[in-house]
């Protein structure tokens, strides 16, 4: 049991800094060498909060029969992924794009940060819901 708890606080701390990371981020005054560092660190977070979960949900919840509640699971780990992809791909590739030349964020950066809070958000309400359906 202190495993699964471990887990939680390993998948819990990483989500938490990668939405504040993503939400901070969207700030209009945000430099791009600080969105640049953010970077790297927010794909580490993805990566452990989506491998902790994964391991809760094998640990926890597989063969569970189907009902609302993982469903619900279901479809906040589905927003997770897509946010992880979503991370790394367009703000990635916009970021390696305008390399160190620019002096502001590119519109594709920022619109990638977009798309993944809205997702991070999808996530948290439906892990969150989870938990009292």
């Amino acid at each position: 049991m202190q495993v699964v708890l471990l887990a939680s606080v390993v998948h819990v701390s990483a989500a938490v800094f990668w939405a504040g990371s993503t939400f901070a981020a969207l700030r209009r005054d945000i430099s791009p060498s600080l969105l640049k560092a953010l970077f790297v660190p927010q794909l580490g977070a993805s990566w452990w909060a989506i491998v902790s979960g994964g391991f809760l949900y094998w640990h926890m919840y597989a063969g569970a029969s189907p009902s609302m509640n993982i469903l619900l699971l279901h479809t906040g780990a589905a927003a997770g992924i897509l946010a992880a992809f979503c991370n790394a791909i367009v703000v990635g590739l916009s970021l390696r794009r305008a390399g160190g030349s620019t002096q502001e964020v590119p519109a594709a950066a920022r619109a990638g940060q977009r798309i993944t809070a809205v997702l991070l958000g999808v996530a948290v309400l439906a892990m969150s819901a989870f938990r009292f359906a």
